[in-house]
């Protein structure tokens, strides 16, 4: 055990300058060192060596001595706004964080543990390092890249961060409607966004955030990536422009930004819609049977069996082909004849400046509509 206070022992483990010693002695288990803050505001610092013993401790600047037994740690910051920093090793570490504290397990075979302690600053240095990160009852955001991971809530009561892991998984269970925000490499990465996780992955990397009410997935550092969106069993609604792709439904919201590609997949269940935008520039918009896809110069964006689509021209000489489905003047809805009620999708299409359409109804018609700027029209698949 641990502790500091005025030099009343005759063999302090370590005698500071200013009269304050640290005490540590070995408790049950026998094994484990326990080191106690003060009531005020700490600074822990550990340095994982190639061994616990070769490992090197401070408690607010003043070293600590390891038996050599020494096979745990424990740090417990008592009161005050507490900071622990610890530096890992170059084999695999294993992290876990949470509000008020958190796990270490080094790839020398020894722990440590980090009880009340408010502010976590943790280096995972090298080797393949997994970090896992939890939420409060509060409102939490967290964020996660490929070299950091960074956790706090809105009151200010925790505030965590982690580099060089290259695994991460961040938690949201302990309720509030948390917010996860992913973000890439400059390599090709591939987003994964569903109502219940999102994941970001590419090389030497893997992050994951599961049960958040927000999620966010960036592609904002180079390569070529692409956006993988997967509905809920509800209804949802998908909205599609050049820039962000938003997925959301009952009790999620996924969003993916700056991706080249992007495909969202409504094939869960329930009566799914989507919104597709164009740029202020010429778009294509290409509507198929089960497909609506927006693109234009590097990017391509993708809807999949989505019953209903409103396509809205952003500006520009905006562009929509449609295939094999039927085109009708105005906005008619589903069970307004000649629409059938269990048509398999139906699409409105604005403020376009020309329409194409090949094989009407399987008919092998073919029309040019333009312009279509101010008109609205709609098209069904039977």
């Amino acid at each position: 055990m641990a502790w500091a206070g005025p030099s009343t022992d005759p063999d302090p483990v370590v005698a500071a300058a200013n009269g304050i010693d640290i005490f540590a002695r070995l408790i049950d288990p026998p094994n484990q060192l326990v080191i106690q803050g003060t009531a005020g505001n700490d600074t822990f610092e550990f340095m994982a060596g190639s061994s616990a013993a070769t490992s090197v401790i401070k408690l607010n600047g003043v070293v600590v001595d390891i038996p050599s037994s020494t096979t745990s740690f424990v740090f417990e910051g008592l009161g005050g706004v507490d900071t622990v920093i610890v530096t890992g090793t170059t084999g695999k570490d294993i992290v876990s964080l949470w509000p008020t504290g958190g796990t270490f397990a080094f790839s020398g075979g020894f722990t440590l543990e980090a009880r009340a302690a408010e502010r976590i600053k943790v280096d995972a240095k090298g080797g393949t390092d997994e970090l896992m990160v939890y939420d409060s009852g509060g409102v939490d955001t967290m964020t996660a890249s490929p070299t950091e991971v960074s956790a706090t809530n809105a009151d200010g009561s925790y505030s965590h961060v982690g580099r060089r892991f290259e695994i991460v998984t961040l938690l949201s269970t302990a309720g509030g409607e948390d917010i996860a925000m992913l973000y890439d490499s400059p390599g090709n990465d591939q987003f994964v966004a569903t109502p219940t996780y999102v994941e970001m992955t590419g090389t030497g990397y893997k992050l994951r955030a599961e049960g958040f009410r927000y999620a966010h997935g960036y592609a904002a550092n180079g390569g070529t990536d692409t956006a993988m969106m997967y509905d809920s069993p509800g209804d949802d609604e998908y909205v599609c422009t050049p820039d962000y792709n938003i997925l959301r439904g009952d009790n999620f919201y996924i969003r993916a930004k700056f991706f080249d590609y992007v495909h969202a997949y409504a094939t869960a269940g329930g009566y799914d819609r989507a919104t597709i935008k164009g740029s202020a520039g010429d778009d294509k918009i290409v509507l198929e049977p089960k497909v609506v896809r927006l693109n234009s110069g590097s990017y391509v964006h993708r809807g999949k069996f989505f019953e209903e689509v409103t396509v809205r021209g952003g500006g520009g000489r905006d562009i929509a082909y449609v295939y094999d489905g039927v085109l009708l003047p105005g906005t008619v809805a589903r069970g307004t004849p000649p629409v059938p009620l269990d048509a398999s999708r139906i699409v409105y299409l604005r403020q376009l400046y020309k329409i194409q359409t090949y094989n009407e109804g399987g008919t092998t018609t073919s029309r040019t509509i333009r312009p279509a700027v101010d008109a609205v029209f709609s098209a069904y698949w039977p």
